[in-house]
């Protein structure tokens, strides 16, 4: 196995076992949803474990291990301000519409959510605090529109009206801002592109 390959694979396994707290993470169901051999999954996990980043509870399962306690220090003393502006906006862009709001910020070639805010009105299957999905470069915004769409037929939602605005500065796409209402209301879109002016603003490094 090529050593680029490899880690993209022990990515999928950890971003996996991250995405699944709410589900068992049995090394055949990581297998299922990264789309690997269950023993290739059983070796990058124990290659994982081995360096503290996964770890097997009593009953089988996997979670993510203490190593990344202090990376996730690191990560907030680098990157808090952006988390900090990024949570706030949400919580605003949710209260002041009264419509589900997430956050989202970008993780390679992946958008991770960090933030939401939900209303009595949300759908079922909005996404978690920490899950990821992949998206392309040139279509990420509809990419995470379509993902929650699909996650809301699956879950047998009805179909909320979604907005996804980018966030950008430095002449790249570094988050997103997603809202979702049952209410179709054309002024939720002009209020999310302001909040996402507003982040990007704050969050460029010229004014952190």
């Amino acid at each position: 196995m090529q050593g680029a390959q490899l880690i993209q694979r022990a990515a999928a396994v950890i971003r996996a076992v991250a995405d699944d707290s709410e589900q068992p993470t049995s090394i055949a169901h990581l297998a299922r949803v990264t789309d690997l051999s269950e023993p290739t999954t059983s070796r990058i996990l124990s290659a994982l474990a081995d360096e503290g980043f996964v770890t097997r509870t009593p009953n089988g399962h996997w979670r993510l291990g203490p190593v990344w306690y202090p990376l996730a220090l690191a990560e907030e003393r680098e990157h808090g301000a952006f988390w900090g502006i990024l949570r706030h906006t949400t919580d605003e862009l949710s209260l002041s519409n009264n419509a589900t709001a997430l956050g989202w910020a970008r993780a390679g070639r992946h958008a991770m959510c960090a933030a939401r805010r939900l209303t009595l009105t949300s759908p079922h299957a909005v996404p978690r605090i920490g899950e990821s999905l992949p998206v392309n470069p040139e279509s990420s915004s509809s990419d995470i529109t379509s993902h929650m769409l699909s996650q809301a037929i699956a879950r047998h939602d009805s179909l909320p009206h979604i907005h996804t605005v980018p966030l950008t500065w430095g002449g790249q796409t570094n988050g997103w801002l997603s809202v979702a209402t049952y209410l179709p209301d054309d002024a939720l879109l002009h209020s999310a592109q302001e909040a996402a002016d507003h982040i990007s603003h704050l969050a460029n490094p010229v004014h952190l």
